[in-house]
């Protein structure tokens, strides 16, 4: 049945059925990393982009219009922390705008990757967007299912002209064969902060 299933999913289909395309293999892909078979996920969607589906990072400019979850940024979507793509404009690119009301702890951006064993250079082009500090923000990778962190980067001193940050992270040789990336907000006695994120790019 799987096999049948992936067989349909890998069809190449007209432009205005990219849409619909993109939320069956995404359903289908979520379903099988839920089963513990994330590799196999993994497999099916680089298959989807020949030319593509092997990099570090995702849609890592913003930009992709049919992302494929969990191979994708999901957005969180609270009403008062959430996180919200920005189309490009003429002299300006692509992003992303995450808000932290500051009242709770929240995921929000998030993407499943799958980083070779060894030191990686993880890179955020990024800003301030002009609220209060975002010191309750945080970029973290950490193996799928464990809670605890390979590395975990505050937002505190993020200013407000575009920069690059970059964080070294090493992923261990065994039993981590694919990561959640995420920003990561916690609980900020309802000081409400916002950042804006440009590219995210794994090395």
């Amino acid at each position: 049945f799987d096999r049948e299933i992936e067989r349909i999913l890998q069809h190449q289909v007209p432009q205005y059925g990219a849409a619909s395309i993109a939320a069956e293999r995404s359903v289908y892909l979520r379903n099988l990393v839920e089963r513990g078979e994330g590799e196999r996920a993994l497999r099916l969607w680089q298959g989807y982009f020949p030319k593509g589906g092997n990099k570090g990072v995702a849609d890592g400019n913003f930009a992709d219009k049919y992302p494929l979850h969990p191979f994708a940024w999901q957005l969180a979507s609270d009403d008062y922390s959430f996180s919200e793509k920005v189309p490009a404009t003429e002299g300006s690119p692509s992003m992303v705008r995450a808000h932290h009301s500051g009242d709770r702890k929240a995921a929000l951006l998030t993407q499943l990757v799958a980083l070779k064993p060894g030191t990686h250079e993880l890179v955020f082009t990024m800003r301030d967007g002009g609220l209060g500090e975002p010191e309750a923000m945080y970029w973290r990778l950490r193996c799928i299912g464990s809670s605890e962190n390979l590395v975990s980067r505050s937002l505190a001193k993020l200013g407000p002209d575009w920069q690059k940050l970059r964080i070294k992270v090493t992923v261990p040789d065994s039993g981590c064969a694919m990561q959640h990336l995420l920003l990561e907000a916690k609980n900020n006695d309802d000081e409400e902060s916002e950042i804006e994120i440009r590219s995210v790019e794994a090395k």
